[in-house]
């Protein structure tokens, strides 16, 4: 263990790092998708500017720049996200031409994830 290259991420303390930050990034996405899901069954829907498209795309950016994350991150994982979201989302908005526009951008975020994350079928 220890470094096996001389770039960034190429050691054990790097990754463990990014490892650390992005479990909570997804422990994120997963109370706030709790707490969404939480408004869909009582049919008390709160705010409507939720942080998990913003997660979703900053674990995109992530994996983008440094594919070690790619292996953090699997498609089941990403597409019970989108599920979750997605329940909330069809119950949440309120104005057609601005939910539109949100759900473009949401699908545009979610696809991006789905495709750099791990296949975890694959194997």
């Amino acid at each position: 263990m220890g470094t096996w290259g001389f770039q960034t991420f190429e050691g054990d303390s790097d990754c463990d790092y990014l490892g650390t930050l992005v479990q909570q990034i997804k422990r994120s996405i997963d109370k706030e998708l709790a707490a969404m899901a939480k408004e869909v069954a009582t049919g008390k829907i709160g705010r409507l500017d939720r942080t998990v498209v913003a997660a979703v795309a900053i674990l995109s950016a992530l994996a983008q720049k440094i594919p070690y994350t790619r292996h953090t991150v699997c498609k089941g994982e990403v597409r019970r996200w989108q599920d979750a979201y997605f329940a909330w989302f069809d119950r949440a908005m309120v104005s057609e031409q601005h939910s539109r526009k949100f759900q473009e951008n949401a699908k545009k975020e979610f696809l991006r994830l789905l495709r750099l994350a791990y296949d975890e079928n694959a194997e």
